[in-house]
């Protein structure tokens, strides 16, 4: 149920209440209530802010928990790397059959790169700087 009169953020809406609970508590029959019903009151605040503080509390630790997790795989990759780098020392030496024996991969060979397409429709450009941008398409080698 909405209020106008209270604010729309959660954690304001308990401030608020929290600035006004003991006024109402002492000036409950003034203004209109009870002091059963401020007391009432109090009591959800006070919950309100403990369950607030909790979650705070939650969302810092889930961030050091997060963060610790961050720096724990990060230590591991970096002994891991290392260790791949030591296999593939080994295998350079040894050959091939030591990849096996460490349940690593064993790289593949390297392929040549063929050469580049041959442009093809060529566009130019006037740039606002008064320089020419020239691009163009690019057929595949193994298709001409």
């Amino acid at each position: 149920m909405s209020n106008p009169i209270l604010p729309s953020a959660r954690i304001e809406r308990v401030a608020y209440l929290e600035n006004r609970t003991a006024t109402w508590q002492t000036q409950a029959t003034s203004i209109g209530t009870t002091t059963g019903a401020v007391t009432s009151l109090t009591t959800k605040v006070t919950s309100a802010r403990s369950a607030y503080n909790a979650h705070v509390l939650a969302q810092a630790q889930a961030k050091a928990a997060t963060q610790a997790f961050y720096d724990a795989v990060a230590s591991m990759t970096t002994d891991a790397t290392g260790i791949i780098r030591q296999v593939k020392a080994k295998a350079a030496l040894s050959g091939n059959s030591i990849y096996t024996l460490a349940l690593l991969p064993i790289p593949a060979t390297p392929t040549p790169v063929p050469p580049p397409g041959t442009p093809t429709d060529f566009k130019v450009a006037l740039q606002s700087d008064g320089s020419l941008q020239l691009t163009a398409s690019e057929r595949s080698a193994a298709r001409s």
